[in-house]
């Protein structure tokens, strides 16, 4: 959200970031200290705010929409902000011209699914926004939303941040243990059971225990750390699976320059798979599943594979055949780097999205 604010910034727009302000975190301190963004904080914006909060923030929008200077777009990335702006402007006396067209970020696949109350919500949307092809074809299916008024827009990522030049692999592999001849897979992913960490030990275990030279690192922190850790320790895999913890964002690609290829077993809170492009931008081989935006963003063969569905023990199949290959996986590291140098990149995505807003508006007319 922060980088597609920044990059619609720098194309000449006014942009104004609205946060949730209940709920504990540093997304506001990143927007001002990373992209000169100073969050407003007119809006609670929160599913924690009691019904006096929303109020205020029904009548707030309600009267923006109104006012001479109001918005030509509202880009809503929850379904909470979604409902409040739908609301708000069926409140305001602009009927067919005039109110802000709204749009819809859809991360996940929730608000796809089939719904009497979502199927209204869609009826008062004007566009979306989404990384996956496959919630733009569940929203089509189950609300029969228009293709023309969806955008399928993949995430970017910093190619002179991550990078695959730079200090970090010989000292973050001498701390894991390795030598000379051994070959690390790497997963970014917070510890959340839906993430498939347990899943992916397990399988570990079952067809890669016995090749010696063969590392996993685990890269995150969450709930399911602690296990993990367990079962590592349970299944004799200390030496070989490493959990790495919790690495700051501009420590990222230290620990990407230490793998020798990267992995992602499912997504996370969104559909964009960042990981999948910050691996790939530091010259990394990718496996990833036939879920979320994977498909799109791993040319499967070229830049890394593709495994269907998320079977881990098919993850580790490919995991020993990619080990196996030789000089074949750096150079679908090489086709990865251009890949996202090509496809990718932040100020592209913002352009895009831009051109989006202007047909949106075109219609509305």
């Amino acid at each position: 959200m922060l980088t597609l604010c920044n990059g619609l910034k720098h194309l000449g727009n006014d942009v104004d970031l609205f946060l949730e302000t209940k709920r504990k975190g540093d997304l506001a301190e990143t927007a001002l200290t990373r992209f000169d963004l100073e969050p407003r904080t007119d809006l609670s914006l929160s599913v924690k705010s009691g019904p006096m909060d929303f109020v205020h923030d029904l009548k707030f929008l309600a009267a923006s929409f109104e006012s001479k200077d109001r918005p030509k777009i509202v880009h809503c990335h929850a379904s909470h902000d979604h409902v409040l702006s739908a609301l708000a402007r069926l409140k305001t006396r602009l009927r067919a011209t005039g109110a802000p067209v709204i749009v819809r970020h859809l991360h996940t696949d929730g608000a796809a699914k089939s719904s009497m109350l979502y199927y209204r919500l869609w009826k008062k949307t004007d566009g979306v926004v989404t990384a996956s092809l496959q919630i733009a074809e569940q929203l089509k299916h189950n609300h029969g939303f228009p293709q023309d008024r969806i955008l399928v827009l993949q995430n970017s990522v910093d190619p002179d941040l991550f990078t695959p030049n730079g200090p970090g692999r010989d000292e973050i592999r001498a701390s894991l243990g390795l030598v000379d001849g051994d070959f690390l897979f790497g997963m970014v992913a917070r510890f959340r059971p839906q993430r498939g960490h347990g899943d992916l030990v397990h399988a570990f275990y079952r067809r890669l225990k016995q090749v010696k030279r063969l590392h996993l690192v685990l890269v995150g922190r969450g709930e399911e750390h602690e296990r993990i850790a367990g079962l590592c320790r349970e299944l004799g895999l200390d030496d070989r699976v490493h959990l790495a913890g919790f690495v700051k964002q501009e420590n990222l690609p230290e620990i990407y320059r230490a793998m020798d290829a990267a992995l992602l077993m499912r997504e996370g809170s969104d559909a964009g798979c960042r990981a999948v492009l910050e691996a790939m931008a530091c010259g990394l081989p990718v496996i990833g599943t036939n879920r979320a935006s994977m498909p799109a963003l791993i040319d499967d063969g070229v830049t890394g594979m593709v495994v269907p569905g998320d079977d881990a023990d098919e993850v580790a199949r490919v995991m020993l055949e990619m080990f196996s290959s030789g000089k074949r996986a750096k150079e679908m590291g090489v086709a990865a780097r251009n890949r996202v140098l090509s496809g990718f990149s932040q100020a592209g995505r913002a352009a895009r999205c831009q051109d989006f807003y202007y047909s949106l508006l075109s219609n509305s007319q």
